[in-house]
């Protein structure tokens, strides 16, 4: 009963997206395989390329598509992808738990940070918002928000992800890594009720850093 729960849960969530494009599958799953889920998102500050031998994904053509969408995988077997960016590639291998949620942040010189997310509470009413630190020289980041730059979250490590459920309202951010604070504020529009979200931050390739973020999508496949 409880696993069904989750699965209504993480449907709820996705259920807007149905209707988007297919996508491509880098891992090979399907009905009755109990699934992970897995994302890759470029932190590269230029295009990269994911492939799984099989398959092969790109991501940041044009400045745009920074986060992928989340792919089921089947859950506590190892998927590896090859990552390549502008200054080097690698070998990322993975294990995803049931119902865990994996970003892999692909990095300048190819390298990866692996984020990993349980999230615990689902509530129809209120909106999902998750801050993601994908930046190795970022110490200490935090998220604050609105006209009165409300503290959201503080203190989140490379690598690391925090959570919480928020009213569904017009969402502006800002980040900063320790007291330095990121350039431009973060427009989400209006978060919608049971709607999951991420703010990112990311290398801007100069030296600086910059936030990203938007509604999480899963893959749709035919």
């Amino acid at each position: 009963m409880v696993r069904h729960l989750a699965i209504l849960c993480i449907a709820a969530v996705f259920a807007p997206l149905a209707a988007r494009a297919e996508e491509i599958r880098l891992y090979p799953t399907g009905p009755g395989v109990i699934s992970g889920y897995v994302r890759f998102l470029d932190a590269a500050s230029a295009p990269v390329s994911i492939s799984t031998g099989a398959a092969s994904q790109s991501l940041g053509e044009g400045g745009n598509d920074l986060i992928g969408r989340f792919q089921a995988v089947p859950a506590r077997a190892a998927q590896r992808a090859t990552l390549t960016a502008p200054g080097g590639s690698s070998v990322v291998e993975v294990t995803v738990e049931p119902d865990e949620f994996v970003t892999i942040a692909i990095l300048a010189d190819g390298k990866s940070l692996v984020i990993r997310d349980k999230p615990q509470d689902f509530n129809a009413l209120k909106a999902d918002i998750a801050f993601l630190n994908a930046d190795p020289a970022c110490a200490g980041a935090k998220l604050r928000a609105g006209a009165k730059k409300v503290v959201v979250f503080d203190q989140i490590a490379p690598g690391a992800i925090a959570r919480r459920l928020v009213n569904p309202a017009a969402a502006v951010v800002e980040a900063a890594c320790g007291e330095v604070d990121i350039a431009g504020p973060l427009d989400l529009g209006t978060l919608e009720p049971g709607g999951r979200y991420s703010i990112v931050i990311v290398p801007d390739g100069a030296g600086g850093r910059r936030l990203i973020g938007g509604r999480d999508e899963r893959a749709n496949y035919n």
